[in-house]
């Protein structure tokens, strides 16, 4: 959803419209798959396959025949380190915060002891509504907010433009 209405609000259509998009099922099955394309196989394939991991898995970027592994941007400044999500700002994630306060889950930075050690343990948010979020913000999310995306509709855009893509392709999220 995050991502058609990127495209939507970033005028990208033309990008994502020349992809089918499946949920994979996970980072697992997604290296499963990856895993398992080997030529001849990917040679039959009119179409590139693109697996697209979330920024924290952290996968190299890799191609075998028309199969891309491809990770989302990794925004450091962004306050939420895992999944699609760390590509919102503090800023929109604030807005979707004061419409509704069970969105996000925030840990105040901390002293701990940790190995031994004292340690600071800095401010950690977490998603604690994914579905509910991602509503709200495809129904009320701006050009602004989408930004980061755009990242993403490039490493697309550049398959595209490798010249694999006949009308569709498959992103399996």
């Amino acid at each position: 959803m995050y991502l058609e209405r990127a495209s939507q609000v970033l005028g990208r259509q033309h990008v994502l419209g020349a992809f089918q998009m499946r949920d994979g099922g996970g980072a697992g099955k997604l290296t499963n798959i990856y895993r398992e394309f080997h030529p001849p196989l990917t040679d039959f394939l009119q179409n590139p396959v693109v697996l697209l991991f979330d920024c924290d898995m952290k996968k190299p970027n890799a191609q075998k025949g028309k199969v891309y592994m491809r990770t989302a941007p990794f925004k450091e400044d962004d306050p939420i380190k895992e999944g699609i999500e760390n590509l919102f700002t503090r800023e929109t994630l604030e807005r979707a915060k004061q419409y509704n306060s069970t969105f996000i889950n925030i840990e105040d930075e901390h002293e701990a002891q940790i190995d031994g050690q004292k340690q600071t343990v800095p401010e950690r948010w977490t998603v604690n509504k994914k579905k509910e979020l991602c509503d709200w913000l495809c129904n009320n999310g701006t050009e602004d907010d989408f930004q980061a995306f755009n990242e993403i509709f490039d490493l697309l855009d550049e398959i595209l433009k490798s010249g694999s893509v006949s009308h569709s392709a498959e992103i399996p999220e």
